[in-house]
């Protein structure tokens, strides 16, 4: 199976796995405890927060350890507007982009239905960037600056603003308690100028939180550079297993913890620490950021070479997001398909895995905020993102546009030299090593049948430390 689904989820690295695994076994331990193998996962765990504030470039008290991506965002965006709202009731705005993860998105319209808050989801262009004007005018209080964001009555395009009953809605800088902008969109591969953006910020006294989780591995994350004040980041996009993820919070920025129990993380976010994943996540950051360079010289070249097979064999196709040179590295702008009146699709073939642009919920395929920006009303796309798997297809990428099923079909035969995965050439390979299942009758070969299959990727764990 070709799997084109790495901006979701990806496989967890080798490297990280080995990391864990003695902090899954015989080191375990919580990390309050004051017992010796609680001190060690402790010690563990201070470990990878350094380790991680060393590839943000910022300090480890500053690094708060979440269950991903998702309660990062929560706790940054929630957290941070309720916290300055204590300190000055009169902020009472919440700015966001109209392109933001659903995380973003439903925090800030939470804030609007429950704490009072007004939030206003600012408009992007049709590539999907946010104009520096448009944010800038979010902040105003003159009345005709307000009226140029284009759409405040209509929230399906342009601004939506949403507010509890009696609010008046006029733009007020000291109004504004927090403001949200993502890195780089996890649909059409966008990236923001969120350091231009959080100048604008900062020149209203308004904390900007940006969402990094599609940037790891591909984007510099340097706190510094950006200019934010919070940053969130997931360690299953960049090959941990999921459930760990982080938010950076910059010192001096106030935050309302949304979990209260124990005080863990400094009392911003309570609950037992997850010593294996935080040791994960230091991990696969630090490899992500290691190969960083290559990694995306790589893969651009993989997403150019799509693009263009696609645009070329696919007449009908429709290429969203930006353009392909400002985009996020790997596939998430490169994988346009025809229209068709039935709306967006999977990949009709069962050796491939390619996720639509929507979300499946019990009232039908929601398309995504990033690809409901667009103008065009026939939109596709195909995300992807990093693959550490070994067994990688080594075929032309373009060819994914013909329809052939048996493009995408690979060998599945034992044999040292057929070994690696790749499409079915003209000719079969001759070979006398049977393959199959132990109920083939009669076994069959390489040169007379084909696998639908890859060969899986063998790990064998370390042993466990001995029990003293």
């Amino acid at each position: 199976m070709i799997y084109l689904d790495h901006a979701a989820t990806t496989a967890p690295r080798r490297e990280v796995l080995e990391a864990m695994w003695p902090w899954l076994t015989g080191g375990f331990g919580n990390a309050s405890s004051h017992h010796e193998r609680g001190q060690r996962a402790a010690r563990a765990l201070e470990d990878a927060r350094q380790r991680v504030a060393a590839v943000l470039g910022a300090r480890p008290g500053e690094i708060i350890f979440t269950s991903g991506g998702t309660e990062a965002d929560n706790l940054a965006v929630k957290g941070i507007a309720l916290a300055r709202q204590e300190r000055q009731p009169s902020r009472h705005r919440v700015l966001v982009s109209a392109i933001e993860h659903d995380a973003v998105l439903e925090s800030a319209r939470a804030l609007a239905r429950h704490d009072g808050f007004e939030t206003l989801e600012l408009p992007v262009d049709p590539s999907g960037a946010l104009s520096p004007d448009t944010f800038r005018a979010a902040f105003v209080s003159d009345d005709d600056a307000a009226r140029t964001l284009p759409g405040r009555a209509a929230p399906s395009r342009g601004v939506a603003f949403h507010a509890p009953p009696g609010s008046s809605g006029a733009s007020d800088p000291t109004t504004v308690a927090v403001a949200s902008v993502m890195l780089a969109n996890n649909e059409v591969g966008t990236v923001q100028d969120i350091r231009a953006l959080a100048e604008i910020a900062a020149e209203y006294g308004v904390p900007l939180h940006t969402d990094a989780v599609q940037a790891a591995g591909t984007l510099p994350l340097n706190v510094g550079d950006l200019g934010v004040a919070a940053l969130t980041l997931a360690g299953h996009k960049i090959g941990t297993p999921p459930g760990i993820g982080l938010l950076w919070l910059k010192r001096g920025t106030p935050l309302r913890p949304l979990l209260n129990g124990g005080g863990h993380e400094r009392g911003r976010r309570s609950g037992t620490s997850t010593v294996a994943g935080a040791v994960s996540l230091a991990v696969a950051l630090e490899l992500a950021e290691r190969e960083r360079v290559a990694y995306t010289a790589r893969s651009t070249a993989l997403r150019d070479r799509l693009i263009s097979g696609i645009l070329n064999s696919v007449p009908d196709a429709i290429l969203t997001g930006q353009d392909p040179r400002n985009v996020v590295g790997g596939l998430g702008n490169g994988g346009a398909t025809p229209a068709t009146p039935d709306g967006p699709a999977a990949s009709a073939d069962p050796a491939v895995s390619v996720d639509p642009p929507a979300s499946i919920t019990s009232e039908g395929l929601i398309p995504p905020p990033a690809v409901r920006q667009q103008p065009s009303e026939r939109r596709r796309d195909g995300t992807g993102s990093r693959d550490y798997r070994p067994t990688r297809p080594s075929a032309s990428l373009a060819s994914m546009a013909k329809p052939s099923w048996w493009t995408f079909r690979t060998w599945g035969c034992s044999c040292p030299r057929a070994r690696r995965a790749r499409p079915v050439p003209a000719s079969p390979p001759t070979c006398s090593r049977p393959w199959g299942s132990p109920r083939s009758s009669p076994p069959r070969r390489c040169g007379s049948a084909w696998a639908a299959r890859r060969p899986r990727l063998t790990w064998t764990a370390p042993s466990a430390p001995p029990r003293k």
